[in-house]
């Protein structure tokens, strides 16, 4: 049998680690850690980003959620 656990300060991040380590692996992220660990993620990998939003989210913010400025040249 295998399993496979993400832990973390919260459940979005522990279900995020949860994934990182399939099929029998354990991923701790610490709070220290967890900023770095989101800005790597591609966008895809967010739970509940479906295929529009990644569309959008692509066009606007260059394939990171966690560039703040990006929309900033929309606007102007």
């Amino acid at each position: 049998m295998t399993a496979t656990a993400g832990v973390s300060i919260n459940k979005f991040l522990a279900k995020m680690a949860s994934g990182q380590n399939k099929p029998n692996g354990l991923t701790v992220i610490l709070p220290e850690d967890a900023i770095a660990f989101v800005e790597q993620l591609p966008i895809e990998k967010f739970h509940g980003i479906g295929e529009v939003t990644l569309q959008f989210a692509i066009r606007f913010f260059a394939h990171s959620l966690f560039r703040p400025f990006a929309i900033v040249n929309i606007i102007e």
